[in-house]
């Protein structure tokens, strides 16, 4: 069996607060005002709903503190929703303590552990935390997985785990869940590298009109250079009538910039056919355009870059990336005065900020 952290003693201090609050840091120094409030019956304190409702938004630390302690007063600690909204507060080893204070916890407070220790990297504990759920009888969620996932999407993650928590996903029915399947798709992609489990989530995938999937799935392939493959499926992305996000168009340039000189030249010859071969609306070209810009750049056909460059034309202005790519091109060819001028006249005659990319590239010429 599993050993969990035992619960923690609820027993009261002098000052009527539990000995669980006083194990928080810094509140035993918190001020003699609130040992009053957090004695007092005053019905003019806040209740129960108006604690839940501030803890809610932002709060501040020291606030945080009077709420937890003003919790304790009013005996709500066991309160599921309270715990819940309280754990999302505190950093990881803080909101286990009041996660596993709890004596009947339900699925709410267990996705908000499981949430917490996702976003700080602890991997293993979330998953300890899983099986305690399971271990409790409780039914996963949809919220469920995908803050598991998204623990389990870090390198290091072995692919034991990433299997395990792909089967629960498959026996608790949530295969068609697209952000879970986003979330399978990414353990599999960072977490283990297996690009062709990955692939198969993705092909299995009943609804693909979330680019993230696509952009997920790109990252994954230029990544372990496999360079052409992320073109392909950029491609078939493009033809669905997808807008590519500037992710999915890092990802794309990353993997042009492992190609070889022959296949550089492959891909040349099918992106400039590609307006010809296939119905697309101008949006789609403009992203071809750019991976021509980048393609051409790289094998030292500026004039040629630049003819791509003219031909983009994003509702009426240019993206940062098009502006990227060609200044980027100039810099690479040694054509200094042309990148500045093209810099100066992205800076005062358009609507388009440069951004680290554009910097880079600008600096480089100083």
């Amino acid at each position: 069996m599993l050993h969990f952290m035992h619960h923690l003693p609820h027993t009261a201090s002098p000052s009527g607060v539990p000995s669980t609050v006083l194990q928080f840091p810094r509140f035993r120094c918190i001020s003699a005002k609130l040992c009053i409030s957090v004695s007092s019956t005053d019905s003019s304190l806040p209740g129960t709903n108006d604690l839940s409702r501030l803890l809610q938004g932002r709060i501040t630390r020291p606030h945080l503190l009077q709420v937890h302690a003003r919790i304790f007063r009013l005996n709500e600690h066991q309160n599921n929703l309270i715990a819940t909204r309280l754990i999302g507060h505190y950093p990881s080893n803080l909101a286990l303590k009041v996660f596993y204070s709890l004596r009947e916890p339900n699925i709410f407070p267990f996705n908000a552990i499981i949430r917490v220790l996702a976003e700080e990297g602890l991997y293993l504990k979330a998953l300890l935390t899983f099986k305690e759920l399971k271990f409790r009888r409780l039914l996963p969620n949809d919220l469920t997985f995908s803050f598991l996932l998204k623990a389990c999407s870090r390198d290091g993650v072995g692919v034991d785990c990433v299997k395990q928590v792909h089967g629960h996903v498959v026996k608790s029915g949530f295969m068609f869940d697209p952000f879970v399947c986003n979330g399978l798709l990414m353990a599999h992609v960072k977490a283990v590298k297996d690009l062709v489990s990955a692939r198969q989530v993705f092909d299995e995938m009943p609804d693909r009109n979330l680019v993230c999937f696509w952009t997920s799935l790109i990252s994954g392939y230029a990544r372990l250079g496999l360079a052409e493959e992320a073109l392909k499926l950029f491609m078939v992305m493009l033809k669905e009538n997808l807008r590519p996000e500037s992710d999915t168009m890092v990802s794309v340039l990353s993997a042009c910039s492992i190609l070889n000189t022959t296949h550089i030249e492959k891909w040349l010859h099918l992106l400039t056919q590609w307006p010809n071969d296939f119905c697309c609306n101008n949006l789609g070209c403009d992203y071809v355009n750019i991976i021509i810009v980048y393609l051409y750049g790289k094998c030292k056909k500026v004039e040629k870059s630049r003819e791509a460059f003219d031909k983009i034309s994003e509702n009426g202005k240019r993206s940062v990336l098009s502006w990227n790519a060609m200044i980027g091109a100039y810099v690479q060819n040694g054509c200094g005065l042309e990148a500045l001028t093209l810099f100066k006249s992205m800076m005062e005659n358009y609507d388009c900020r440069p951004n680290h990319v554009t910097m880079v590239s600008a600096l480089s010429l100083c």
